[in-house]
């Protein structure tokens, strides 16, 4: 028997599965350990994007390069993309005509 897994099920694993890279790339950029920072996306996903955005700072430690603010520039943007086309492709509105539709 073939088993279909909801469309939501996907959506969620697709979401998580770049929360696992942002945190993993957001918090080796400055200067972590790439272990932990594994570690981290895999239990927190998406949270863990804020995690290795506001340790750092916290800590006082910033990126040093131009490239590394290019880089957390694009998975924040990258976010705003997948969430777009997860709400797309499952017939709902754009999330920001949503925004400015609502009364």
């Amino acid at each position: 028997m073939i088993s279909i897994v909801p469309a939501i099920v996907i959506y969620a694993g697709i979401w998580w599965l770049y929360g696992v890279l942002g945190t993993y790339f957001l918090g080796t950029q400055a200067g972590g350990r790439p272990l932990p920072w594994l570690a981290t996306g895999l239990l927190l996903g998406p949270a863990g994007m804020l995690a290795a955005i506001m340790i750092p700072a916290f800590q006082g430690v910033a990126p040093h390069t131009m490239r590394r603010r290019w880089t957390a520039s694009a998975f924040t943007f990258g976010l705003l993309v997948i969430s777009e086309v997860l709400v797309r492709s499952d017939g709902g509105r754009s999330a920001f005509l949503s925004a400015f539709l609502r009364f």
